[in-house]
């Protein structure tokens, strides 16, 4: 999500919505994450939440505000 790619992470494509899109796994992670702008267009249902303090991959930290409750991706 930070625009930096990380050596240990594996790269699917899928389909959310019937539009194809990149999904990065990496074995550490405990939560799923979606670009706000890429939520948007697929319209997906979004609310606000707590801000939640979350460290990406690459060591950066990142803040995130909103949530996408029931939103399934197959993999």
């Amino acid at each position: 999500m930070a625009g930096v790619p990380a050596i240990d992470t594996f790269r699917l494509y899928r389909f959310i919505n019937n539009t194809r899109i990149t999904i990065l796994i990496d074995n550490e992670s405990t939560h799923n994450f979606i670009q706000p702008h890429v939520a948007k267009f697929l319209n997906l249902p979004v609310e606000d939440i707590v801000p939640l303090r979350v460290m990406v991959g690459n060591g950066s930290v990142m803040d995130c505000r909103q949530l996408c409750a029931d939103t399934k991706l197959l993999i």
